[in-house]
Formats: structure tokens, sequence, C-alpha cells
């Protein structure tokens, strides 16, 4: 029997992780596999998660605890799949999988790798003893990056099937627009491990040199985030905090902003990851203003803006952008990364294409 289980971690809504977990799974039962979502039991993950309504969803009690680890364990050996499908890797996939049978294979299915994010030294050693297991251990590896695939090559001879992330959305409707004004609109988180403060110190370079046009910035804002200090510091009244929001909502934004923009800098952690604002972007058919580092440009080609990743090139591109009349739409050419195509790979490194 084709029996697929995706082991999901924490609360899930608003993880972007779970956007491919999701997708993978809707594609999968559409072909006739039978799939199961291990999901932790907190009340959040107990709303819609949009999962396909054939899926199984396992809840593993007590997910604060280290009992949570032998019940996902008793969980894996009571459904025992053909396979297990790892999204990113954590201590509780080594503990649940390390003592699996032998009739149960083992998929690392690897983005955002956290040997390639900063942690105090202790937590780097984890994640390089975790990796290392991953390496060893998965019978089948899928890399979401080329970036990443060609460093698991070079490092250490191993192979792996590279695919990426794939369109999540709709394409969104035209409707009417939300803005009275030519306004950029970015969306996403606004941590600074994704190098939103090049969009903030552009965003003051602009208004110093007089061009303040609407700014929406579309996403959370994580505790303590500087940014709405920054921008009274800088009188950055322009910028608007639009926080989540509904997905028809959030489309409509990105359908009808002027320009869409996010920074990326060329680091291992940014090439290695897929960023899924990028497809929701390009499903928009806006301008997008960007920087060509790792998915971005497989994603995007070269129907994109790509501008060095300084706030000095950000500002000088926005700021051409936003003072010319509304550029037309953009074809981003982007069918071939519908999940439909992206399992089909998945299919045949499983077998399952048969």
């Amino acid at each position: 029997m084709k029996h697929y289980v995706i082991l999901t971690y924490g609360k899930l809504p608003r993880q972007s992780g779970m956007l491919r977990s999701r997708e993978i799974g809707k594609e999968l039962v559409r072909r006739g596999v039978t799939v199961t979502y291990v999901v932790d039991d907190y009340p959040e993950n107990h709303g819609d998660l949009d999962l396909p309504p054939q899926a199984r969803v396992v809840f593993v009690p007590q997910p604060r605890s280290w009992g949570q680890v032998r019940a996902r364990r008793r969980i894996l050996a009571g459904l025992a799949p053909a396979w297990v499908h790892c999204h990113d890797l954590v201590w509780r996939s080594v503990l649940a999988l390390a003592w699996r049978g032998k009739d149960l294979h083992f998929l690392m299915d690897w983005d955002e790798p956290a040997i390639f994010k900063s942690w105090p030294w202790w937590r780097l050693v984890l994640e390089r003893v975790l990796a290392w297991w991953a390496r060893g251990h998965a019978e089948k590896i899928v890399a979401c990056a080329l970036y990443f695939q060609e460093y698991l090559r070079q490092r250490y001879g191993l192979e792996s099937e590279y695919i990426p992330y794939g369109l999540y959305m709709e394409p969104p409707a035209d409707g009417p627009s939300p803005f009275a004004a030519p306004t950029i609109v970015y969306m996403g988180s606004m941590h600074l491990s994704w190098d939103t403060d090049i969009l903030f110190e552009a965003f003051a370079l602009m208004a110093r040199r007089g061009c303040k046009p609407p700014i929406v910035m579309v996403g959370g804002l994580y505790k303590d985030a500087p940014w709405p200090d920054f921008c009274r510091t800088h009188q950055l009244d322009n910028v608007t905090f639009a926080g989540y929001l509904p997905t028809a909502e959030m489309s409509c934004y990105l359908r009808h902003a002027h320009v869409l923009t996010f920074p990326i800098r060329p680091t291992p952690l940014n090439a290695s990851r897929c960023p899924s604002k990028a497809l929701a972007y390009a499903q928009a058919r806006r301008p997008i203003i960007t920087s060509k580092v790792g998915e971005v440009a497989q994603m995007l080609g070269d129907r994109a803006t790509y501008v060095d990743p300084t706030p000095e090139a950000m500002a000088a591109a926005l700021e051409k952008a936003i003072t010319a009349p509304r550029p037309p739409d953009v074809d981003y050419q982007i069918e071939r990364l519908s999940y439909a195509h992206l399992v089909d790979r998945l299919m045949r490194l499983l077998g399952w294409d048969k």
C-alpha cells in the first residue's frame, strides 16, 4: 500500500514550511496515495489547516514533554507507512525515527538547513550532529535549493533530488484596488534574519531625498521588533504595518502594488532556502525588485529587477520604479512550479511512478 506519513512540529498556522507539507499531501492524495499527517496536539492545530480532506490527522499528545517522543514512535509503529516524510530536521525527528523498523523508510526534505543559521555554539554543535545523523540514515534526500544540492554533493558525496517549493495560492483576482496612490508592497516576516533592515534603511534614504510614497508592510512583527520605532525616528509616516491579512486580502494587496520588493543577502542560509513570498509575488504578476540569490533567480528568472542587496541600491531601484508610470504586468512563467509537476519528481524518487 502507498501510505505516506508527513511529520510536522509545533503550532502549524502561519508556518511557511507547512505550505509545502500541505501541498505535497494534496497532490499525493490526488494520485491515490494514503496520506497521514502527524501533528502536535496544540489547540491551534485543531482549526482549519487546509489539509486534504481525505488525509488522516493523528495528534501527538503532550507536545511539550519528553513523552511526545515515545508517542511519535508508537504512532509511526502503528501506522506502518511505506515512507515517512521529514521536512526540516529537529531533535524530535531523530528520536522518533532512530529506532524505526526496517520496513519504515525515511525521506529527508531539507529546507533552510539549521547548520547555516546563527546559533550559540552548543546549538550549532547539536544541529551538526542532527545533520550528520540524517545524512547517514535517510534513504532518500530532497533538497529544496540547488545550492544545497551542490553542497551535499561536493562536501559529502551525497546525491539528492531537487524539488523546490511550488505554487501554494490561487492567482489573485483583479478586483478593486485597496490603494489610493501608487504603493510599494512587502509581504512576509520582518525578522532581522530575513534582511528587512535593507528595506527600512532604503526607505529612510528615499525619505531624505524627498521621496515618500505609500509603503505597506504585510506580515508579522516579532516581539520587540525595532521597525515601528525606526519609522518614528526617521519620520517614515508613509510606512504602514498591515500585520497578518487573510489570504484574499493579502493577494489583493500584492496584485495592486505598483511594485513588490524583498531584500535578500547572498548568505549560505539564503541561498539554500526557497522564499515562498517569491511565488506569491510572481502569481500577482507585478514587477519585483529583489536580489539574484539562490532560488529567487530560479523562480523568477530574468523577469525580476535584481539589485545589489544594499540600502543604496534598493532605494535607487524603488525610487525609479515608484516615480514612473504604472508598469505593465509581468508573466514570470511559473507554471513549471506547480506541485503537480514537482510531485512527479517525488513519485519517481519513491519508485511510485510505475
